[in-house]
């Protein structure tokens, strides 16, 4: 995995000091940018974090740093690192004894302690591997100093095998490593594949602290972890790579390689890394003005340039492949019955209640039906009798109208009356009546013609009516007939 940004930071941490390395990456070119050594002040301490988190914060503003995301090394003397041997397994089966391995180391440190290992599992052949670990109180307490500095950890390694990982391509097959400084000296020593197989911290005298470096001591320590080599039976390398943070002279060197039975050699840490230095990346150091080299900075810009590349890390603390993968408490089995109980118990209780809701609508409509029997009673009968008075009205015969409306032509006064009415489908009426002169028929008859709901109207005559003998002729009365179309309303 990549973590691309535009600038990482490199802590190579120490007792007193941290050498800070700010790279950026920018397609293919690779920038140190910034370089320079933060010395802790009196009374400041990581167990005092927030105190110490704001004065690096200080430093690394004044120097002009602008990267928030670290890569923190820590010093060998702060790690344990030993070699285990494991049979050939995979990857799994490795991890599983490596970690019982740690576990066992973890008895006898005081506190919990973290592992990450150094090497690639082999199935096919036996393994060995580096297993390192750092106290798990000292990792949280960086933590909290890079809180306080506004800083976010990438990741917790190891400076020196960080170093030999991202410049191992500079050294020829096991070409072991030194690393030194003013704190002290690091061994990296590697097998045949370029895998660590051994990280040993190795003090550094020098005279008050700061003068020049005795060699003779670290000469001896390091003709010890050849002949330690040898005597195993792994090949051991004829040179060694000299990461000079301290300053030797070329008769030192020279001394050293006596001493150690190895030609030293002197690394070049911006050819290694493939890195070109800022014009003014590096700041001037507090030891009378002298302005260090790059060769100082080795460790931290290796560890800037694993931070743009996250698999260059030989271990990451805070990643560690030894973290126990999270157990289940249940097997697939049992959480797919216990699945399917809970789905079938929601379903069931689902079921219910609606079955319980329907069930109350249903009693709640039955009650109201109940208690409305005589209101609806008492609208049926007005139902009943609106639907008879609408008989009337509409669905009567047009006729009843006409014989309404001639009714009201007679009058009072007059001895005039219908004796026959003939009402065809046609709309067409006959009338016949009688009356005690012709006079008052021809009134009615005006008042026929006159009426507008009338026409077509016809006037039949009228006759005598000569009924009757001797004195009971009744020769006044006269008999007449008509006929009328009416209007029927629509």
């Amino acid at each position: 995995m990549k973590l691309r940004s535009s600038g990482f930071l490199g802590l190579s941490l120490g007792d007193r000091m941290v050498a800070c390395a700010e790279v950026s990456v920018a397609g293919g070119r690779r920038v140190a940018r910034r370089l320079a050594t933060f010395h802790v002040p009196q009374g400041m301490s990581v167990d005092k974090p927030e105190a110490l988190g704001q004065a690096l914060a200080t430093f690394l503003r004044d120097n002009g740093f602008a990267a928030s995301r670290a890569v923190v090394g820590f010093p060998a003397k702060w790690l344990i690192a030993m070699e285990r041997d494991v049979p050939p397994a995979g990857d799994e089966e490795a991890r599983a004894m490596l970690r019982l391995q740690a576990e066992r180391l973890a008895v006898s440190e005081n506190g919990e302690v973290v592992f990450d290992f150094v090497g690639e599992p082999d199935a096919s052949g036996p393994n060995r591997f580096l297993l390192v670990g750092v106290l798990r109180q000292r990792m949280e307490q960086v933590e909290r100093v890079l809180g306080a500095a506004g800083l976010s950890a990438a990741a917790y390694t190891s400076s020196a095998l960080a170093l030999a990982k991202v410049a191992g391509n500079a050294a020829d097959g096991n070409t072991p490593m030194l690393v030194l400084g003013r704190q002290g000296a690091e061994m990296v020593w590697r097998n045949a594949g370029g895998t660590p197989r051994m990280l040993r911290h190795v003090s550094v005298i020098a005279a008050n602290g700061h003068g020049p470096v005795s060699v003779a001591p670290l000469g001896s320590e390091l003709g010890r972890a050849v002949s330690l080599t040898r005597g195993n039976g792994t090949p051991a390398s004829r040179e060694m790579i000299l990461w000079d943070g301290v300053g030797l002279t070329s008769d030192q060197v020279s001394e050293l390689s006596t001493r150690s039975g190895l030609s030293v050699r002197p690394g070049d840490v911006l050819a290694s890394l493939g890195l070109e230095a800022a014009p003014d990346a590096i700041a001037a150091g507090d030891d009378g003005g002298h302005t260090p080299d790059a060769d100082v900075f080795a460790p931290a810009l290796a560890l800037a340039l694993a931070g743009t590349e996250h698999e260059r890390l030989p271990i990451d603390f805070k990643r560690s492949r030894l973290t126990p993968p999270k157990q289940r408490r249940v097997g697939k089995g049992t959480t797919w019955a216990v699945v399917g109980g809970v789905v079938l118990a929601l379903g069931l209780g689902g079921l219910y209640f609606a079955v319980e809701k329907r069930q109350r609508e249903f009693n709640a409509l039955e009650a109201d039906l109940k208690g409305n029997v005589d209101r609806v009673k008492t609208a049926q009968a007005q139902v009943d009798r609106t639907n008879t008075a609408r008989g009337y009205f509409e669905t009567r015969p047009p006729v009843l109208d006409v014989l309404r409306e001639i009714s009201t032509l007679f009058r009072d006064d007059e001895s005039i009356w219908i004796t026959s009415v003939v009402a065809k489908d046609d709309k067409k009426v006959t009338l016949q009546g009688k009356a005690d002169s012709d006079r008052t028929v021809r009134a009615l008859l005006k008042r026929v013609k006159e009426n507008p709901k009338f026409v077509d109207v016809k006037f039949g005559g009228t006759q005598q009516n000569n009924e009757g003998t001797g004195t009971q002729r009744r020769s006044s009365e006269v008999t007449f007939s008509m006929t009328l179309s009416y209007l029927v309303k629509e």
